[in-house]
């Protein structure tokens, strides 16, 4: 009973697929560090706006203001250079969802994750990502499911593994 094949998705990546996809992940992996460069970055800025107010150097300001809106924006969009590299690679990923354990086969290459070992899982808008660890990543696109699929498989995965559900 446990190699019966309990739900089948195939994923064709996209554009868009990879744009929200390298979003969420940077979003997710960096927010330490987002929350940190945020609070340095208004810092920053608020020293400058000292610095220029009481003319105490107005280079110091510019460059204070300069590295705080750095900071403040170049975390949000971190995710657009990886996204440029790989937006035209286009692969279809089969994924085969068993009782204990998932398969992921691209490209000829098969790869065997255990629900026990999942990091986590997170839905958001059209996507389901599941984190294999903190550094690796599936995407199902659910516009690839039929007849409510991507609500049985959600439910399924729920049951599996930490599951969490994003506006």
């Amino acid at each position: 009973m446990a190699d019966e094949r309990l739900y089948t998705v195939t994923t064709k990546t996209n554009p868009m697929l990879y744009k929200e996809f390298f979003r969420m992940y940077y979003k997710e992996t960096l927010k330490t560090m987002r929350i940190i460069t945020t609070i340095i970055g208004i810092i920053l800025i608020i020293l400058a706006l000292f610095l220029f107010f009481n003319n105490l150097g107005m280079v110091w300001a510019f460059l204070s203001a300069w590295i705080g809106a750095v900071l403040l924006v170049y975390p949000r969009n971190a995710f657009r250079k990886p996204y440029r590299q790989m937006k035209n690679n286009i692969a279809e990923t089969r994924f085969d969802f068993f009782e204990d354990y998932m398969t992921e086969k691209c490209a000829g290459q098969k790869e065997q994750y255990s629900y026990s070992d999942m990091y986590k899982i997170i839905e958001k808008g059209q996507y389901i990502y599941l984190f294999h660890d903190k550094n690796s990543v599936s995407v199902i696109d659910k516009t690839d499911m039929k007849d409510g699929g991507a609500k049985k498989l959600a439910e399924f995965l729920k049951t599996k593994a930490k599951y969490k559900v994003k506006k």
